[in-house]
C-alpha cells in the first residue's frame, strides 16, 4: 500500500515537472531576445508611432489609437521573426533585423486602407532629414476655409516676386481694378497693411517710406479680394526648396475680420494662375497707394500727405478766411533724397467767422508740430534703407 502511494505521488510529480518544463520552453521561444526587443522603438516617418516590446507582448500606438498582440519569436537567418497571435493585429508581420538595430513591419489593408505599406522602427526618435535642392514641400492644409461670405480684413502682409514691370492689361480695360500702368523694377516686395477702427489704415514696405492708406483704397482691397475669390487659395502651400531666385514666388497671410486666418505659399510651377492675375493687379494697387502717400519714385523724394489728410481741406468759397500752403523741406543724410511735406496754414478771415478763424489760426502750430513729426519718421525710414535699394547716390565723403 507504501509502494503505492509513494509510485502515485512520484508520477504526479514526474507531470509537473514536464509541464514546468514545456511552460519554460514557450516562455523562452519569447523571452530569451528581450535583450534585444524589449522596449520603445520608433517609427521612422512624420507624426509616426511606437511599437513597445515587452516579454511577449507587442503594443504598437500612433494617433490616440493603440494595438495589442502577444507573440511568438522565431529566429530565422539571422533575424527574429515576431508571430503575432492576434488574426487582425495592425501588422501581418514584424521582423527585427538586430545587426542593423531595426525592425521592419507591413499594415495589413483593413489596418490604414491601403494594405502591405512597409513600416520601419528604430530605438531613436525619428529626425526629419534636411531637404535638398529641388525637393517639393507640400504642406497645404486640406481644411482650411475656402469660402468666405466676408473679405474685410483687419491686416495682410504678403511677399512676392515681381518679374517683369507691371502694366495694364492687354485688353486695355482701365475700369479694372489696378489696371493703371505703373513702372516697379523687379525683384522680392514685402508689404504689411494694418487696418485701423476708423476704417483707414497704414502701410509699411521694406521698398518704400510707411504712408497712409484712405478707407477708399481700404475698400478698393477688399474688393479685389472679392472679385479674385482669393479665398479659393486659403490652405495652399507648395514649394520648391531653395528655388533660384527669378522664378514666381509668394507668401501672404491675411486676418479677416470674421476671424479666419488665410494662408497661401507657393513657387515655380506651383504657383496658380488665380494668384499671378491677383498679384498683379495687387502690386499695382499697392504702388499706388504709397504714390498718393507722398512717394515720387521718378526722383525717389518723399513728402508725406498725412497731415492734409487727417485734417482735410474745406471749400474756400464756403469761409471768409484764406487757407494757404507751408513747406518743411530736409535733405538726406545718408544718401541723396529729400523729404518735404506741405501743411495747411490760416490766415485772413473778417468779423463774421472772428470765433472760427481764432481757433484755425490757433491749430497752426499743431499741423507744424505734426509735419515735423511726419517728417522725423520718415527721415528714419529713408535713413535706414538698404544701401542697394536706395533710389538716389550715395553722398561723397
Amino acid at each position: 500500500m507504501l509502494s503505492y502511494s509513494v509510485s502515485k505521488i512520484l508520477k504526479q510529480i514526474a507531470a509537473l515537472l514536464v509541464v514546468f518544463i514545456i511552460g519554460c520552453v514557450l516562455c523562452s521561444c519569447g523571452s530569451r531576445y528581450s535583450d534585444i526587443l524589449d522596449g520603445i522603438w520608433y517609427e521612422q516617418r512624420t507624426n509616426g508611432g511606437v511599437l513597445e516590446i515587452n516579454g511577449t507582448n507587442m503594443t504598437y500606438s500612433i494617433n490616440g489609437n493603440t494595438y495589442s498582440s502577444s507573440f511568438k519569436a522565431e529566429e530565422q537567418n539571422g533575424a527574429i521573426i515576431l508571430l503575432s497571435d492576434e488574426e487582425l493585429f495592425y501588422f501581418y508581420d514584424v521582423t527585427c533585423y538586430p545587426d542593423d538595430y531595426s525592425i521592419l513591419c507591413h499594415t495589413r489593408p483593413d489596418s490604414d486602407g491601403t494594405g502591405y505599406q512597409a513600416l520601419s522602427f528604430r530605438r531613436g526618435v525619428y529626425i526629419e532629414p534636411e531637404p535638398s535642392a529641388g525637393d517639393v514641400i507640400d504642406l497645404s492644409n486640406e481644411d482650411a476655409d475656402r469660402v468666405f461670405e466676408d473679405y474685410s480684413f483687419s491686416s495682410m502682409t504678403v511677399r512676392y516676386f515681381v518679374q517683369t514691370d507691371n502694366s495694364a492689361d492687354d485688353n486695355g480695360d482701365s475700369d479694372e481694378i489696378g489696371s493703371e500702368e505703373e513702372s516697379i523694377d523687379p525683384g522680392y516686395y514685402t508689404y504689411s497693411l494694418s487696418v485701423l477702427d476708423d476704417g483707414t489704415g497704414t502701410l509699411e514696405s521694406d521698398h518704400y517710406p510707411k504712408v497712409s492708406v484712405s478707407s477708399d483704397e481700404i475698400d478698393q482691397i477688399i474688393e479685389l479680394l472679392k472679385k479674385s475669390e482669393i479665398a479659393a487659395l486659403n490652405g495652399y502651400d507648395v514649394r520648391i526648396y531653395q528655388l533660384p531666385e527669378g522664378e514666381p514666388d509668394y507668401t501672404a497671410d491675411i486676418e479677416m475680420k470674421s476671424g479666419i486666418h488665410f494662408h497661401s505659399s507657393a513657387n515655380g510651377k506651383y504657383v496658380l494662375d488665380r494668384w499671378t492675375e491677383f498679384q498683379s493687379q495687387l502690386d499695382t494697387l499697392l504702388f499706388s497707394i504709397v504714390e498718393n502717400g507722398g512717394f515720387d519714385p521718378d526722383t525717389g523724394d518723399f513728402h508725406p500727405t498725412t497731415p492734409m489728410k487727417r485734417i482735410g481741406l474745406p471749400d474756400s468759397e464756403m469761409f471768409s478766411f484764406s487757407i494757404d500752403e507751408k513747406r518743411i523741406e530736409r535733405e538726406g543724410k545718408a544718401y541723396e533724397y529729400t523729404n518735404y511735406v506741405d501743411y495747411v496754414v490760416f490766415a485772413g478771415g473778417d468779423s463774421e467767422h472772428t470765433a472760427l478763424c481764432e481757433t484755425l489760426y490757433s491749430m497752426n502750430s499743431l499741423f507744424e508740430n505734426i509735419s515735423n513729426e511726419e517728417l522725423n519718421n520718415q527721415e528714419e525710414l529713408m535713413e535706414n534703407v538698404p544701401a542697394d535699394q536706395r533710389s538716389g547716390y550715395d553722398k561723397p565723403s
